[in-house]
C-alpha cells in the first residue's frame, strides 16, 4: 500500500516537472524581450553585454530533443569593463596600467523537477584576482 502511495507522489512530481520545463520556452522569450530592453539602454559602465542559450548550441540543436527533454540554461554574459584605476605595481616594477574586469554572468539554468535556478557570478578582476600587494611604506 505504501508503494503505491509513493508512486503516486512521483508520479504527480514528474508530471509537474515535465510541465516546469514546458513552460521554459516562455521564460526563455521573456529573458530575450527584457535582455533587448537592457541592451540598448545599458551603460558603458557595464561592458559588452551577450545573451547565450543552451539551444543554440549545434549539440542540442541538431539533436531530436525538445526543450522538455533537456536541462535549459539562458545566459547573460558581461565583457570587458574598465574599473579607471591601476593596481599597486608587484617587485617586478611592473608598468602601472588601468585594470579591468571581465567575465560576469546571470544565468538562469532548470533542475531536473523542472524548478529555475537564478545565479549571478561577478566579475573577474584584474585587480583583486592578482594577489594585490600592499606597498611597505606609504
Amino acid at each position: 500500500m505504501k508503494k503505491d502511495k509513493f508512486a503516486r507522489k512521483l508520479t504527480k512530481l514528474d508530471d509537474r516537472a515535465y510541465i516546469r520545463r514546458c513552460m521554459w520556452p516562455d521564460l526563455d522569450v521573456r529573458i530575450e524581450k527584457e535582455f533587448k530592453t537592457f541592451q540598448k539602454e545599458s551603460l558603458a559602465a557595464f561592458g559588452d553585454v551577450y545573451l547565450t542559450q543552451l539551444k543554440q548550441r549545434k549539440k542540442y540543436r541538431n539533436s531530436n530533443l525538445l526543450s522538455s527533454q533537456f536541462h535549459n540554461a539562458t545566459y547573460v554574459k558581461f565583457g570587458s569593463r574598465s574599473l579607471g584605476i591601476a593596481k599597486i605595481p608587484n617587485e617586478n616594477k611592473e608598468p602601472l596600467a588601468i585594470c579591468s574586469e571581465r567575465n560576469a554572468q546571470l544565468y538562469y539554468t532548470q533542475g531536473s523537477i523542472g524548478d529555475v535556478l537564478v545565479v549571478l557570478s561577478p566579475y573577474t578582476s584584474e585587480i583583486y584576482c592578482s594577489g594585490l600587494m600592499i606597498p611597505d611604506t606609504i
